[in-house]
């Protein structure tokens, strides 16, 4: 009976796994596809022919840095994106965006998630030993970003004993540490290469000092007047390029010959020009810099003029991550639900090797960090098996997520099960109860009302952890916050926001759990 019980669990759990990972195909007529591909065939003779045997390329980027690649009204516009656009558009080859935050760049492109990345990423030696770079796409300055009224440090030459905040990866941080041989200078390294956190840092006087580059942060100027920082002369320019697996040369390659015949066409010099990259409008000094609105405090001014119109521009975006986060949490609520029963039921029978297994698993996934289980399962999974590399990022978190919480519910239902007084277990036995009805109508309802309270706080770890979505570009809550952030500047009204739509989530489980506790409880009174 333990055997048939385990097996049904097992299979339930397989069967809600493969739902989840596995689309429904489409079912398409014959002839109508013939001429699809025939019609396909015929645009193919007059596009431009680069030697590149594809019908998709997939570009990893990290939106958030206007001018380059930043979302609007819910599209993916910007310099490098137009250039991708003219790609696709000269050469028929569909080009698919895959989002990640800039420190995951690389992984996805490892992976073989994607073809390339395209995110205003400079060649250094450590990347060019395992990366191939395309011809350069622009130039950029390499500046020194400080506060206002900060005038100690008047170039790269002042930051002796300072410290410099920088996005992780950035090459520039390179280049100052070779011109500071001895350590002098301590860098802050910021997980998300974007700046807005940087600049309120500056504003705060938590670090002294950025580096960015000079056109980004004239945008980020643009955007926020109300960041009180200046930009240093460029002490460094860089090449800004396109990044392909080591492999990947045809499609390096034939970017290449693409590169050359938009400079030479002239159609690279227009969409710079439609980004602004080369315009005289970005020099400081034609930007107008107010005062932080932190010294001078929350005012009602700032309430009705600053804080609640942005709040009618971000509301939405995070009612459309939202639904995401309520999507992932569910899902992977309810395969840590099923999975953890199975686990517990399997400890507390002590079923011969599967108990161990279990119990090897529970350490595991209590003793990692999610965070590090996701890009093991994300980013090196795909490294090993190939199957993996088509996984889709929001099965990975689920699955991420469903595994680690499922670790933690067994314990609760276990922990449950076994606090049951051993007196009903032989009161059941003296009533003549099989071992399945003594569980199923004596324990496992005394077993549910203790269980329920520590259950419902995995379930809000969950949706709490799903914020984790974001490092590998997921469009939930975290992510549409960190996206509209990145973008408009204003750290502290967006994750106040997104601060209250969790805590919502949270105050609605809360009820959920009262009522669900009360129905259980009149259950078993009866």
């Amino acid at each position: 009976m333990k055997r048939k019980i385990i097996s049904t669990l097992l299979c339930v759990s397989m069967c809600a796994a493969l739902m989840m990972g596995c689309g429904q195909s489409d079912k398409s007529d014959t002839k109508e596809t013939k001429k699809t591909e025939e019609s396909k065939d015929e645009a193919k003779d007059d596009k431009l022919d680069l030697g590149l045997d594809a019908d998709s390329v997939t570009v990893a980027t990290s939106p958030g840095y206007e001018p380059f690649e930043f979302e609007e009204d819910g599209e993916l516009k910007g310099y490098d994106v137009d250039i991708w656009n003219e790609f696709s558009e000269r050469t028929g080859i569909e080009v698919k965006w895959e989002y990640a935050d800039f420190s995951g760049l690389l992984g996805l492109l490892s992976s073989g998630k994607a073809d390339a990345v395209s995110a205003q990423m400079s060649p250094t030696e450590e990347r060019k030993d395992s990366y191939l770079f395309s011809d350069p796409v622009d130039y950029y300055g390499s500046t020194v970003v400080v506060a206002k009224d900060n005038d100690e440090i008047k170039s790269v030459k002042d930051l002796s004993g300072k410290t410099v905040g920088v996005g992780s990866g950035n090459s520039m941080q390179q280049a100052v540490e070779d011109m500071y041989p001895k350590g002098d200078v301590k860098f802050e390294v910021y997980t998300s290469a974007t700046l807005e956190a940087m600049f309120d840092d500056i504003a705060y006087g938590r670090i002294d000092a950025v580096l960015a580059q000079d056109i980004q942060t004239y945008m980020a100027m643009k955007s926020n007047k109300n960041l009180k920082i200046k930009v240093l002369e460029p002490f460094a320019y860089d090449t800004a390029n396109i990044v392909f697996a080591k492999d990947n040369t045809e499609l390096c390659d034939a970017m290449n010959k693409f590169i050359k015949i938009i400079k030479e066409d002239g159609t690279l010099q227009e969409i710079s020009e439609k980004a602004n990259l080369f315009l005289k409008e970005f020099s400081q000094n034609d930007i107008i810099i107010n005062h932080h609105y932190i010294d001078e405090g929350i005012t009602m001014t700032y309430l009705t003029e600053t804080f609640i119109p942005y709040t009618k521009v971000l509301t939405p975006l995070l009612l459309e991550g939202l639904w995401i986060t309520i999507y992932v949490s569910a899902l992977a609520f309810l395969l840590s639900i099923i999975l953890g029963a199975i686990l517990a039921i399997i400890q507390h029978f002590r079923v011969k090797i599967l108990s161990q297994l279990a119990k090897v698993y529970v350490s595991y996934f209590r003793g990692t960090p999610l965070l590090i289980q996701l890009f093991l399962f994300y980013y090196g999974l795909p490294m090993v098996f190939d199957v993996m590399k088509r996984c889709p990022k929001t099965f990975a978190l689920v699955l991420c997520l469903g595994l680690n919480s499922a670790a933690y519910i067994s314990e609760s239902i276990r922990g449950a099960i076994e606090s049951v007084d051993k007196g009903q277990y032989e009161a059941s036995i003296a009533f003549g109860l099989t071992h399945p009805q003594m569980m199923l109508k004596i324990i496992l309802p005394q077993a549910a009302v203790a269980a329920i309270p520590p259950i419902v706080n995995s379930c809000l770890d969950i949706i709490k952890m799903s914020s984790l979505g974001m490092t590998i570009g997921i469009q939930d809550i975290m992510g549409e916050a960190q996206l509209t952030a990145a973008t408009y500047y204003k750290t502290f009204e967006t994750y106040i926001l997104a601060a209250v739509f969790y805590w919502i989530l949270a105050i609605v489980l809360g009820v959920v759990q009262k009522k669900v506790e009360k129905i259980i409880s009149s259950a078993y009174q009866k």
